[in-house]
Order: C-alpha cells, then sequence, then structure tokens
C-alpha cells in the first residue's frame, strides 16, 4: 500500500476491531466496535496473518487486474476506495497485536510477531511498488475532468499516493530494487529488536535495600511501592501490584525494598533521596540502558539502523535520510535546524543562569564541590521548594486521579462540546478503563482506554497514544483510541494520587486522543492523527497550555482527595511558577535531543566513530549541554523515539509543533477565553469550536500550514512560545535571532 500503510505498521498507528471467526478472534475484527482484548492469544496470531494474508493479496490481484484495462476509467469508486480498503483487515489486527505486546508482552507475543512482520512488510512493498496501481493514480491525476470532480481531501490524497509510490521505490529495477526491499525488512526488524533490548535491560536491573535508612528522604508512597516490589519478586504466587502495595504498608518503614529503573521509582530516588551514593548508582544505571554495560547491547543495532537508513536515502536519490523523511514534513531540514538554532541561542544563556543559581543555592544550602548529574533532580527539588515554597509530593493528595480525569473531561466539553462518560467493553488489563465520547452529548464520536498504571514486568515504559480503530465515514466505524502511561498505582481499593507532571502527561496524550476520535475527515486514510509528522503534537501540547497559562482548570481539580480542601490561591500561583523552573535548561534538553537526531540523521558515523563519541563531541560543538557527557552515558542506545518510534529524524516535532500549540493557546487568550466566567465560557466554545473543527477534525485532508492558518487567521508565530516557555515575551530580539522559521 501507500508510504503511508507502511509507516503506521512501524509506528503502531494502525486500526483494530473485534470479532470471532472459526475461533480465532483476529479472523473477524473489521465491523464490530472493540477488538476483543481478553480473548487474544498469542496463538492466533500466525494463522490470522497467514489468512489475512490471502485475502489481502487476492484483492490486489483483483484491482491490478481491474486497472490495466484497456477501458478503465479512474475515480474514487474504482482506485481510491478499493485502493484506501488494500489490506486493511490485515494491518488492523497487526495494529491490535502489537499494541498487545506494547502493554502485555509475553515470549510467545514476540515470537508471534516475528514470524508474521517479515510477510506483511512484503505485502505493503508489493502494493507501494505496483507499477500498475501507479499508472491508475497517474491516469487519474492527468485526467483534468475526472481529477476536477474530486474532493480537495481527495486530490490530496492522489498526490500523497504518487509520493508514497515514488519514496516506495517504484522506479528501482534489478539488484537495486532487490537491496532496497531487503533493507526495507531490515530497518522493521531491527526497530523491534531496539525496543526490546530497552524493556529487556530496562528490566534486568534491580537493587535490593533492607534498610530505610539508605532510602532516608524518599516519600512514603514510593517507598510502599519499593517494598511492594520487593513482595512481588519474592512471592511465589502471582499478585497484582496494588495488592502487594496493601500487603506492604507495613514494609514501608521498615523493607526490604526492591528498586528497577521503572519511571516512578528512579524520579523518587534521583529526587529525593539523600543518599548520594544512591543517587549515582540509580543515575548510572539508567544512563547506560541497552549498552555494552547493561545489556542486551543495542550499539550495533542503532549503527546498522543509522547505516540502512542512508543507503535508503542515497538508493532514493537523497544525500541523506534528514533530507528524505523531510519529504513528508511541515519543514525543511534548513527552517527545522535554523528553529532549534534560534531557540537555543535564547535557552543556552538563561540554561547557563538557572545552572549558576542553583550552583550557589546549593552552596548556601551547604554543599561542597561541583555539583554531578545525580545532584541536579535533587537540587533542583530544594532550590524550588525554597522559591515557590512548594513540595511537589506533597501536593498528590490535591490531585486525585478521578478529578484530575473530571478536570481533564470538563475542558473537553467546554472547549468541544464533547461529553465523556464510562463505557463497557473488552479491556486488556484489570485496571484498563473505557469511555465514549459523545458530540453535544448524544452520537458517539468515539472511544478512548485509558491504562495509566506502571506495569514494568509486562509494559513498556513511557506514555503514548495509538489508534486501534480508526475513523471511517463510509462503514460508520468509529474511532478507538488508547491512551498508555506509567504513573504510580495506588494500593488496591484506593485512587491513583497524581504529580503535576503526570497530569501533563494524562492531558498531553488525551490531546493526541480528541484528534483521533473527533475527526471528520471522510478519507479513512487521512482521518485522524494523519497531517505531517511534525504537526502532530499540536493538540496534545495544546492541552497543556490549560494546566500552565490559566487556573480556570487546576483550580477545579486541585482539592484534598479526603477532606475536600482547596489548594490555596497562593499555591495555585506558585504551581505556575514552579513548574517553568529550570525552564531554560529544560528547553535546551530538547533542543540537544532535535538538534543530534538530525545530526546522526544526516552524517554517518564515521569509522571507528561510536555513537557515544558521536554525542560528545556533538554537544560540545552545538553547545547544547552544560554538564559535559559521562563517560558511561549510552544515551543514543534507549532513544526509542527515533529508533524505535516513528521519529527518526523528526524529533524537531515537539518544538515545531509547540510553536504551533502555543500559538494556537494564545488566541484564546487573546479573546479572554482563559477566564473565568460567562464570558469567558462563550468564547471557549467559540472558539473551541473553531479549533475542533480545523486542527481536530480535519486531520491530513490539508496540509497543515494551512489548517493552521485557517484556525488562527495567520501563519504561526513563535512569539507566544518564547512568552510561554521562557518568559521571554518582553525582550527585544535583533532580526536574526527571531525564530521565524517556521513562517512561510
Amino acid at each position: 500500500q501507500m508510504l503511508l500503510s507502511m509507516l503506521l505498521v512501524a509506528k503502531c498507528l494502525l486500526s483494530g476491531g473485534a470479532g470471532l471467526a472459526g475461533g480465532n478472534p483476529l479472523l473477524t475484527l473489521m465491523g464490530e466496535t472493540f477488538p476483543p482484548w481478553d480473548k487474544i492469544e498469542a496463538r492466533h496470531v500466525v494463522p490470522a496473518a497467514k489468512e489475512l494474508l490471502r485475502r489481502s493479496k487476492a484483492d490486489l490481484e483483483r484491482l491490478e487486474a481491474a486497472v490495466s484495462k484497456p477501458d478503465f476509467k479512474p475515480s474514487v469508486e474504482t482506485l481510491l476506495r478499493p485502493y484506501d480498503n488494500l489490506g486493511e483487515a490485515l494491518y488492523r489486527a497487526y495494529g491490535v497485536v502489537d499494541h498487545l505486546k506494547s502493554v502485555r508482552d509475553s515470549p510467545e507475543l514476540r515470537e508471534a510477531i516475528d514470524k508474521i512482520r517479515p510477510d506483511i512488510i512484503r505485502f505493503g512493498d508489493t502494493v507501494g511498488q505496483s507499477k500498475s496501481l501507479l499508472a491508475a493514480f497517474n491516469q487519474l491525476k492527468e485526467d483534468a475532468e475526472a481529477f476536477g470532480h474530486l474532493s480537495g481531501p481527495q486530490k490530496r490524497l492522489v498526490q500523497l499516493t504518487l509520493q508514497s509510490f515514488r519514496l516506495n521505490g517504484v522506479d528501482l529495477e534489478g539488484a537495486v530494487f532487490k537491496e532496497f526491499n531487503n533493507i526495507t525488512q531490515e530497518l522493521s526488524s531491527l526497530q523491534d529488536k531496539f525496543s526490546t533490548n530497552v524493556l529487556d535491560s530496562t528490566k534486568q536491573w534491580t537493587k535490593l535495600v533492607k534498610s530505610a535508612e539508605v532510602l532516608k528522604g524518599i516519600p512514603d508512597a514510593s517507598l510502599q511501592l519499593m517494598a511492594a516490589a520487593a513482595l512481588k519478586s519474592t512471592s511465589k504466587k502471582s499478585a497484582a501490584l496494588p495488592q502487594m502495595l496493601n500487603r506492604s504498608s507495613e514494609n514501608a518503614s521498615s523493607g526490604p525494598y526492591l528498586l528497577t529503573l521503572d519511571a516512578p521509582c528512579v524520579s523518587a530516588v534521583m529526587t529525593y533521596a539523600e543518599n548520594a551514593a544512591l543517587r549515582e548508582e540509580v543515575y548510572n544505571a539508567s544512563i547506560a540502558i541497552a549498552s555494552e554495560l547493561a545489556g542486551p547491547d543495542n550499539t550495533a543495532v542503532l549503527e546498522r539502523l543509522l547505516a540502512l537508513r542512508q543507503r535508503r536515502a542515497e538508493i532514493l536519490g537523497f544525500s541523506s535520510f534528514a533530507e528524505l523523511a523531510m519529504q513528508t514534513k511541515m519543514a525543511t531540514q534548513e527552517k527545522a535546524d535554523k528553529l532549534l538554532e534560534d531557540l537555543r541561542t535564547i535557552a543556552y544563556p538563561k540554561a547557563q543562569e538557572e545552572l549558576k543559581a542553583l550552583r550557589s543555592f546549593a552552596a548556601k544550602e551547604g554543599f561542597q564541590g561541583e555539583l554531578k548529574h545525580w545532584d541536579m533532580s535533587i537540587w533542583a527539588r530544594r532550590e524550588a521548594e525554597a522559591l515557590y515554597d512548594l513540595d511537589p509530593e506533597a501536593l498528590r493528595p490535591f490531585f486525585p486521579l478521578d478529578r484530575c480525569l473530571e478536570g481533564l473531561f470538563g475542558l473537553a466539553a467546554d472547549l468541544f462540546d464533547v461529553k465523556v462518560v464510562p463505557a463497557e467493553g473488552p479491556k486488556w488489563h484489570k485496571d484498563v478503563r473505557l469511555f465514549e465520547l459523545r458530540h453535544k452529548s448524544q452520537s458517539t464520536t468515539g472511544y478512548v482506554y485509558m491504562d495509566l498504571y506502571t506495569r514494568p514486568e509486562d509494559k513498556k515504559a513511557g506514555a503514548w497514544q495509538v489508534s486501534v480503530v480508526n475513523y471511517d465515514h463510509d462503514t460508520a466505524t468509529k474511532p478507538v483510541a488508547c491512551v498508555v502511561a506509567n504513573i504510580r498505582p495506588p494500593p488496591a481499593g484506593e485512587q491513583a494520587l497524581l504529580s503535576f507532571d503526570e497530569l501533563h502527561t494524562l492531558f498531553h496524550e488525551f490531546g493526541h486522543a480528541l484528534q483521533a476520535t473527533l475527526t471528520t475527515q471522510q478519507e479513512k486514510s487521512l482521518a485522524g492523527v494523519a497531517s505531517e509528522w511534525d504537526a502532530v503534537e499540536l493538540p496534545s501540547q495544546f492541552m497543556e497550555y490549560w494546566l500552565d497559562e490559566t487556573d480556570i482548570v487546576v483550580k477545579g481539580i486541585a482539592r484534598h482527595y479526603q477532606t475536600g480542601e482547596a489548594l490555596p490561591k497562593e499555591k495555585l500561583e506558585m504551581i505556575k511558577a514552579y513548574s517553568k523552573h529550570h525552564a531554560g535548561m529544560g528547553m535546551l534538553g530538547q533542543i540537544h535531543m532535535s538538534l543530534l537526531d538530525l545530526d546522526v540523521h544526516s552524517n554517518p558515523l564515521a569509522p571507528g566513530e561510536s555513537p557515544h563519541d558521536r554525542e560528545v563531541s556533538f554537544a560540545t560543538q552545538r553547545k547544547t549541554k552544560l554538564l559535559p557527557g559521562l563517560p558511561q552515558d549510552r544515551f543514543l542506545n534507549h532513544f526509542s523515539h527515533i529508533f524505535a518510534g516513528g521519529y527518526a529524524a523528526g524529533y524537531y516535532s515537539y518544538k515545531w509543533a509547540d510553536v504551533l500549540s502555543a500559538d494556537a493557546f494564545s488566541m484564546f487568550e487573546e479573546f479572554g477565553a482563559t477566564s473565568s466566567g460567562r464570558k469567558g465560557q462563550k468564547q471557549q466554545r467559540k472558539i473551541g469550536g473553531r479549533f475542533a473543527a480545523t486542527v481536530l477534525a480535519e486531520g491530513g485532508g490539508r496540509k497543515a500550514e494551512a489548517v493552521f492558518e485557517s484556525f488562527r487567521g495567520r501563519p504561526p508565530s513563535p512569539e507566544a512560545l518564547l512568552r510561554y516557555a521562557l518568559e521571554a515575551g518582553k525582550l527585544q530580539f535583533s532580526s536574526d535571532a527571531r525564530p521565524t522559521a517556521i513562517q512561510g
């Protein structure tokens, strides 16, 4: 199929459904509302894939035969629709099992997916390199009358499909054609191996601590989680973590405790543990994940990935993989690099000031010597507490999960006239929740699963959103999205208490889900999260601004989960200030990863140059880090976003899209929609409706910049981002420092 379909397989942005046929629940996923998660087993994968491949190949043969007839006339009915349907059931089934691998991993499921992946990739290559289908699309494009009758999105679909044929290597012949397809296969396998190695390496490191004294300073809730992990590791019976948390309450004060590289554990140690030696040990373990220092080692995997991506680009006539990747983005490489460099010139001196102030604060508090990497988080937290009289851990009782969801869903209702209500359906784990979205409280627009708690034994780290059923206007199929996170689970019978960062994650991922479920795009391959890749973070980051730049959402959430006491107004103000503490260092970190990604995908590693060597030299040359890298740091070995997550030569998208999201939010500000009261609510609904009708509804039916301009009324500007992120709105920028690269 077109390149988009291939990328969907790699990035897990695939669809799914539910049903049963011949005892195999993967064979009739089409037409049902939800996948039967609780019935799908690893043994179903290979037989279902073989049968769905057989059907897909037959469909392809019929379509190729039809378009090859002398009297064939291309149209929506004879070409666009049947082409769009090719392999749909196959890709839906693959998306479902690939999602299960991320949230309910097992050796059997890994093995099954490894068996079917090559044939699925091969089918995608066959479709994407079909010369008869290419000829049919060219015929449609060149037929002025037929092409003129297409809608705007349909015309764009034709243009994108023709581009995908070229990027799929349709013009290649002979040995280079075979090499190109072999590269496609190997890249898919390597990306999966990279992700698996990160998960396995993360799970392998543990540290059993018997004395609570070693963990002095760590909050009780985190100690209880560590004690529960210790109980679970020694228990002969398999028990869920919330039940273990109940049993571990008395162990929280005495131990033992099991430390892991799971995010809640690492964060607790780095931010609160007074034992510097312990912080150093955990920090060093976390930066060595999936390397020769803590296998399985991803060094050879990522080196091969980079080499194959470069070779693929060269075969297609591009100078680098970054240049190839930019063919389907809003930005060009030059514009992306310019935006990042312009932001770096502003963030770097601010970050230097922040580090200088932090060192001074630590010295005044009695710290001796230079702050090390493992000292940064704890001293940053102490400095912020002193500046803002705010302990982030003490805020958790004011952000119970249920009320956070109420605030999130209430915002969606106020902005987009969408009611979110609990729904019933099959689930892959008992802690998963399911919600239905109703437009104007009546018609169903889609569904959202939420899998929010960490399960380090079988669930990938991080947070993400994935669509398992995509919107289909023709069949009235409702989209189904999954929001996945790894927050600290509560004891059984209680609800989770979120940190402000975790609240951000919840709003961010739900922003993606809103774009997936509120789409009205009639061309299904362009519906939902289908804009250019560097614009997909616009809705997600937009939702986060409602937590930071106005208090109307947070003050509605922030009440103590036991007493109902509202968080004092002065504390609400401090939360906003606290969230921007070390904003320069935070932005510089994002810029470092973005520029490094572009660099490794533009300039191949030299003979004998290791990935670590490249990062160290790059950070020095481009001034993207304040502290020199440690010899044991192997960041690229677990940089899953660019080696396994679809962001290769695209990590800059977070900053690029943040220009859009900040600018979008500033429109609400300008029209008084960020204030409480009747007038503010009226403006929220008015401007929110405009945002929903463009950014959330249109998907990839038009170029992302055109969609944004329809909402904003002008091209995007970076001024709001600078004002929000760095409080730089009142600064005067010279014309060469002003980040205008995204415009035009």
